[in-house]
């Protein structure tokens, strides 16, 4: 299931961003917003330690958004191994601000997102670098941490990967994974603020970028998704991504009212699963329908 967003139309006419045509892992600033997940946090850092010598990221700059208890720079700095490491607290504004914090202190050519809930691979970085080719951003692959059925399902409908548009490049981004040029998210100014939970902001930062340079796929970097939690917190992201097409709607002028679909998945608990993903994203879209966009 997508978004109907394929048919927008978004007019380049800013002066357009051309991307370099390489990439060294030292220009990478990685930006990890974070609340009430240090553990998953300090699993991510271990694993970005563990990266090759050559793949490892210039810095990583941790967003703590209003965690409580704080996360412990202490904890961080014993797990990272040597990374450069620096952290910004703030008091739960939502991801996307986190995100633009996160990145004004960014020394780094290109901006790596990913999530406190992720464990990148061992050619995260190194897979952009295959894939560069003059973009200004690019979409990473996503795919699960655990091998639970609700995990899978979420794998299968590819729910934290962009649907491609007709000339194969990404209609958007997920922040889960998405490598950005800095000088590009300065032009658009960032996350929209608007956007509070972490639910279309990915979106409408991706088509705004949209305007003035090209996104590509690297489907080559990928990171694990830890989509664990069980029902409820199935029900409480697609709820969530409700509320955000909802915004999106909201701010584009479209109709983005969920609708139903078959899942990738056979079974019934496949069914049961788009059945219940299918209501979550109906109940958001239908309670922020004045949502502020």
């Amino acid at each position: 299931m997508t978004l109907g967003l394929a048919g927008l139309r978004l007019h380049q006419t800013e002066p357009q961003l051309t991307g370099p045509m390489d990439l060294k892992a030292s220009e990478v600033s990685v930006v990890v917003p974070v609340r009430n997940n240090t553990s998953g946090l300090i699993r991510l850092l271990e694993a970005i330690a563990n990266l090759d010598h050559d793949s490892q990221p210039g810095e990583v700059i941790v967003v703590d958004d209003g965690s409580r208890p704080q996360v412990p720079m202490e904890a961080l700095r014993s797990s990272s191994d040597g990374l450069c490491i620096r952290i910004v607290r703030m008091r739960g504004t939502g991801p996307g601000v986190a995100r633009n914090a996160g990145a004004a202190l960014a020394r780094g050519r290109w901006l790596l997102f990913t999530d406190s809930d992720c464990v990148p691979c061992s050619g995260w970085v190194m897979g952009y670098k295959s894939a560069m080719n003059g973009a200004i951003a690019y979409a990473g692959g996503v795919r699960a941490l655990h091998n639970d059925f609700l995990s899978r399902y979420c794998e299968a409908q590819e729910l934290l990967i962009p649907p491609p548009c007709a000339d194969l490049r990404p209609l958007y981004l997920v922040t889960a994974n998405a490598l950005v040029l800095r000088e590009a998210f300065v032009r658009v100014r960032g996350f929209d603020p608007h956007f509070a939970i972490a639910g279309g902001e990915d979106i409408d930062f991706a088509l705004r970028m949209r305007k003035i340079g090209d996104l590509c796929f690297a489907l080559n970097s990928v990171v694990f998704h830890d989509f664990s939690g069980g029902i409820r917190t199935f029900l409480r992201r697609c709820i969530r991504y409700g509320i955000g097409n909802r915004m999106l709607a909201n701010k584009y002028g479209l109709d983005l009212a969920p609708q139903r679909f078959r899942p990738a998945l056979k079974g019934w608990r496949a069914t049961l699963a788009a059945h219940l993903q299918f209501v979550g994203l109906w109940v958001g879209y239908h309670m922020a329908a004045g949502a502020r966009s």
